[in-house]
């Protein structure tokens, strides 16, 4: 578990971020600060807002007013590695997808680094299947190695476990808690053993808005 942000240096700042559809859907999110080295839980009910947050830190969304800022400066997506809730699989091999990450950066490595990742996460023997005959549980693995390949600096994690239940659930989330050991890392999930063994503190969205941390709404979520 993380350290706490109060005895950290601010890795990402939220400052009065806003952000609406054209369906006039709007997201709020006032202020966020998260420690190089620490893990945020963000929790809430569906539809809250939480995936599109995440989007807004990576910077595949621009918000009308506000900022994300890494590092006090504007967001560099080479610095983040994003697992999505269904991840995007690109046509090819689980080492093809990968190693996709370090190939755009034109490392010659890339290839060696994304097979001791998928070695790592236990999926280095389908490194040359077809990664649409991947099971669920191993595809969201492939995605980790993919994120984590490069290194990132921050680490975005919507339902990193969506398809993995019982023991293998708890196995992957110990080994996810090393994997993002001294990296930045913003978590959502609706099962609480994934905050527990991740995140160092929860934050909450609902309807949009991230809340307060002293909001009552607030205080029973994370409760």
């Amino acid at each position: 578990m993380a350290t706490q942000s109060g005895t950290l240096t601010p890795f990402v700042e939220v400052a009065g971020l806003r952000f609406a559809y054209l369906s006039g859907w709007a997201l709020r999110a006032d202020a966020l600060a998260v420690g190089r080295g620490e893990a945020v839980g963000l929790v809430g009910p569906n539809g809250a807002g939480k995936s599109t947050f995440l989007r807004l830190l990576a910077g595949l969304e621009a918000p009308q007013e506000g900022a994300v800022r890494l590092d006090g400066a504007p967001v560099d997506r080479r610095r983040i590695g994003f697992v999505f809730q269904r991840p995007v699989l690109y046509r090819g091999s689980v080492l093809e997808n990968a190693a996709i990450g370090l190939r755009l950066r034109g490392r010659r490595d890339a290839r060696e680094r994304a097979l001791e990742w998928l070695e790592r996460l236990e999926i280095a023997r389908f490194a040359d299947d077809d990664i649409r005959t991947l099971s669920g549980g191993q595809v969201q693995r492939a995605a980790l190695a993919r994120a984590l390949v490069t290194e990132p600096e921050l680490l975005l994690l919507d339902e990193p476990f969506a398809n993995l239940a019982g023991a293998a659930r708890r196995r992957w989330r110990d080994e996810l808690a090393r994997c993002a050991a001294g990296r930045a890392t913003v978590v959502v999930s609706h099962d609480a053993g994934d905050l527990a063994s991740l995140a160092s503190r929860v934050e909450v969205m609902v309807d949009g808005t991230l809340l307060p941390r002293d909001h009552a709404l607030a205080a029973r979520w994370r409760a």
